[in-house]
This record gives structure tokens, sequence and C-alpha cells, in this order.
């Protein structure tokens, strides 16, 4: 098992120096691209973390949830 995990690691090295130069660069809208995923990657974990810290803190607060309080008002009238 050591064996084939040298050979692995040496493959991988071997793969990684021998590849050729890519001659590339980043222009204004690769740049304005990357930076929209990285923007629209936080603001989508925001949401995600407030809906789901909601939830938990709904769960452990006391009393009817605002829905019941609502029907509730509405059998009143």
């Amino acid at each position: 098992m050591k064996h084939s995990l040298e050979l692995a690691l040496g493959v991988a090295l071997a793969t990684l120096f021998m590849t050729a130069p890519a001659f590339a660069y980043l222009d204004a809208g690769s740049v304005s691209m990357a930076l929209q995923v990285v923007i629209g990657t936080i603001a989508s974990a925001l949401v995600v973390a407030k809906v789901y810290l909601s939830r938990i803190t709904g769960f452990f607060r006391r009393g009817a949830p605002a829905s019941a309080d609502v029907q509730g008002e509405a059998e009143k009238q």
C-alpha cells in the first residue's frame, strides 16, 4: 500500500511539473464574472444562515406562532 501511494504521488508531481505554459490573461470580463460568483456565493450563504437561524430561534420561543395569532384575531371579529 505504501508503494502504491508513493507511485501515485510521484505520478501526480510529474504531471504537475511537466505542464506547458498557458499564456493566458484575465480581462475585465473574467474578473467581473469571478467577482459576481464570489458575491453571489456569500449572499446566498447569508440568506441560508438567516433562514435556518430564524427556524432555530422560532423553535425555542415561547407562545403560539404568529400564524395562530392571526387566525385567532380573525375568529374574534
